[in-house]
């Protein structure tokens, strides 16, 4: 059965801790080279306590930005706020700390040529962040988790873009048994650029520019033209989480204007359609791509994080749910 709900964040009581225990988790350096010979460093953070046996891995694939293994975001860019407290935030170890606390092991990495934060990139190897690239380094995260732990089953949780690497990945591989989906996409990728334009001539006009563009031009600092044209290919991400026999955890900001909650409805009805009984659609009231408000007198001011509580525990509750049973 499919749940969606409106969450506020008055509503928002912690089950977990407010402070990380760093006495028990584990935390071990890794890296590995990608199919071309690039190096991707990362951490996988595990619990000191052995009753993590049998659980799934969990690996956390990053969306379209340059983001290192925390998926760290400065407090301002260009004078401009980034994040809803003022501070720098680190989303992925922040999500990866509490999940170990939980008993999960988890890895998150670098994406290729990012060596320590979003402003410290060397572009020339971000270039080749293809679809095609990020799916095998994506799976070159998954044998390192496996290779170093001995884990054989995972779970993906990917945000933004990185919900339509999880479902693609999820499709061809037999050891990812659920994905937890946060600011998913769920048109197609060109459908999804289409909500940014106020008239079809000038979409198809944009979309006629980038495909005569060489590939390894960039888009801003998040795609090189390659990505966008070989996602431009892909099918729409609802229509591939609606084939998909897993638990699948969807979490959308009902004022996301990154992936708008159009995009999250999709999903919720490819899944239903699909009678997919063990996955959950959770919308959150008042947040946006960052799962935490915006900024402004009129929310003008988009932020990126940090990831609000509420959300970080509804993860945390879903993977024991559906997931805890399988500790020897």
């Amino acid at each position: 059965m499919i749940v969606s709900c409106q969450c506020d964040r008055k509503n928002n009581k912690s089950t977990t801790s407010d402070k990380n225990n760093k006495e028990s988790i584990i935390e071990q350096k890794v890296s590995y080279l990608t199919h071309d010979g690039y190096t991707i460093n990362g951490v996988i953070t595990s619990p000191k306590s052995a009753d993590n046996n049998n659980l799934p891995g969990i690996v956390l694939i990053h969306g379209s930005a340059p983001l290192d293994m925390d998926a760290s975001w400065p407090a301002y860019l260009d004078s401009i706020p980034q994040t809803y407290n003022g501070k720098e935030v680190k989303n992925y170890k922040l999500i990866a700390e509490f999940l170990t606390e939980n008993g999960f092991t988890v890895i998150r990495v670098n994406k290729r040529g990012v060596k320590k934060s979003l402003t410290d990139v060397d572009f020339e190897i971000y270039k080749t962040t293809s679809y095609t690239n990020i799916l095998k380094d994506v799976n070159s995260e998954i044998e390192t988790l496996n290779k170093e732990t001995n884990i054989d089953k995972f779970i993906l949780l990917g945000w933004s873009e990185g919900t339509i690497l999880s479902t693609k990945i999820a499709q061809e591989r037999n050891d990812v048994i659920g994905l937890v989906l946060m600011g998913v996409v769920g048109s197609s990728f060109k459908g999804l650029m289409q909500h940014f334009f106020e008239n079809e001539e000038e979409f198809q006009e944009v979309i006629k520019l980038i495909e005569n563009m060489p590939d390894y031009e960039m888009l801003g600092i998040d795609r090189p033209v390659i990505r966008v044209k070989e996602l431009f290919q892909d099918e729409p991400n609802a229509e591939r989480i609606g084939k998909l026999q897993l638990p699948i955890l969807i979490l959308h900001g009902n004022i996301d204007v990154e992936t708008p909650v159009s995009e999250a409805y999709l999903v919720k009805e490819a899944i239903e359609k699909n009678n997919n009984s063990k996955s959950k659609v959770i919308i959150y009231k008042g947040f946006g791509h960052g799962f935490v408000p915006h900024l402004g007198n009129n929310g003008e001011i988009k932020t990126i994080g940090p990831f609000d509580k509420k959300v970080i525990n509804d993860i945390t509750n879903w993977l024991n749910k559906n997931f805890a049973d399988l500790k020897n």
